[in-house]
This record gives C-alpha cells, sequence and structure tokens, in this order.
C-alpha cells in the first residue's frame, strides 16, 4: 500500500490542518470544496478523508467503549481506542484479528452487549480498511 497513513496523524497535527479542520466545520457541506485553494490540495484531501472516513468509523470506537453498560474488557477497549494511530494498514487488519479472537473466548452470555460492542469495532476497522483501499486510488494522483 502506497497510502501512509502515518502522514495523516503527521499532517493532523499541523497548525495549518488544525486552522483549516476549524474552517472545514464553520463551513456549510456544500461551500466546503472552496477551501481548497485556500489550504492546498494535500491539506484539503485530509481533511476529506479524515472528516467523511477516518473519524465516522474511528473516532466513536473509544465513546462506543465508555459507553457500553457491562464492565468486562469494554473500558480497557476504551483506553486503547483513546490514543490509537494506525500507521499502516496492517496495524488495523492485526486490531480486526485480535477483536475477532477476543471474541472466541469471551463469555458471551454473561457479556451480550460487549459481544455486539466487539463487532461494531470489527465492522468499523474492516470499513475503514476497505476506505483505505479506494482512497489510495484517490491519492496517487496528489
Amino acid at each position: 500500500m502506497i497510502f501512509d497513513l502515518s502522514e495523516i496523524y503527521e499532517i493532523k497535527h499541523t497548525d495549518e490542518y488544525r486552522n483549516a479542520d476549524s474552517i472545514w466545520f464553520a463551513l456549510k457541506d456544500g461551500d466546503r470544496f472552496k477551501l481548497e485553494p485556500l489550504v492546498g490540495k494535500k491539506i484539503y484531501s485530509m481533511l476529506v478523508f479524515i472528516n467523511r472516513v477516518m473519524e465516522p468509523l474511528l473516532g466513536n470506537n473509544c465513546d462506543l467503549a465508555y459507553d457500553c453498560k457491562e464492565h468486562g474488557f469494554s473500558y480497557y477497549i476504551g483506553n486503547y481506542f483513546q490514543k490509537r494511530e494506525y500507521s499502516t494498514v496492517d496495524n488495523i487488519t492485526y486490531d480486526i484479528d485480535t477483536f475477532k479472537s477476543l471474541l472466541n473466548i469471551y463469555d458471551k452470555d454473561k457479556y451480550p452487549e460487549e459481544i455486539q460492542l466487539i463487532d461494531k469495532i470489527i465492522d468499523n476497522l474492516s470499513k475503514f480498511v476497505e476506505r483505505c483501499k479506494t482512497y489510495e486510488l484517490y491519492y496517487e494522483k496528489i
């Protein structure tokens, strides 16, 4: 995979990105394209990717875990995702496999809500991998 996820976090932590992100949220959805000439194609493409792909699929895993009413591993899963940054798609695939393994040993009768949580996280991570592959084709043109 050519698309380097670590570059997303590097850009995300710059002042230029944070300023553009503030403006992004102030604009209506139909006006956000006007940011591209102001911030450049790279920052704009990161804004689109982070706000339309990354945050919806990865940004809420921590909240989902903390909102879980059962008290098995959900608290620890929330802590895990609080600062989790993926540098490659292989890291995401590793997490998918880890959470699938966790499903095999989890007490499904005692923690049904946490089973749903883990299924949702696996689904979010899998969708993110697919979106990364799609986005990579676009990113190569930048």
